[in-house]
């Protein structure tokens, strides 16, 4: 029986731009495997979105899982959530060592560019976006 593949956390980008030009190439999983795993992914983060967080994706490769997060900035608590989410992922792959993925995580500071998501997998959490309230613009200054 093969050992379980080591988790490890890489925060691969913390300014607000993608990085261009990275071609990395994926082996590809059948579709129940990647909607299993997007599912751990789901089930791993309950709870563990924070405020700061915009959106986090799931790439689903043949040996291995990348959990993307975007905030609205980088903090230690971030940093705690994703390893607190590779520490849930990885008990819901412990039940079958053979299947175990590699776990990482990328970090990037701000907004996913929606029309180049396919390198980052299946979008799992996108906040909802803040928007002022009209009936407090109206009462704060405006006068009827």
């Amino acid at each position: 029986m093969a050992a379980p593949a080591q988790s490890r956390s890489a925060n691969l980008c913390t300014h607000p731009r993608p990085v261009w030009g990275i071609i990395q190439i994926m082996k590809a999983v059948t579709l129940e495997r990647e909607n299993e795993i997007t599912l751990f992914a789901v089930q791993a983060l309950l709870g563990l979105i924070s405020a700061d967080v915009v959106a986090v994706a799931v790439r689903a490769e043949e040996d291995r899982v990348m959990l993307t997060f975007w905030a609205r900035r980088h903090s230690p608590e971030l940093e705690e959530d994703a390893d607190d989410a590779i520490f849930e992922l990885d008990a819901l792959f412990s039940g079958n060592p053979e299947d175990h993925p590699l776990i990482e995580t990328a970090i990037h500071v701000g907004e996913p560019d929606m029309s180049a998501l396919r390198p980052y997998g299946r979008m799992i959490y996108r906040a909802k976006r803040p928007q002022a309230c009209p009936s407090r613009a109206r009462s704060s200054g405006e006068q009827r």
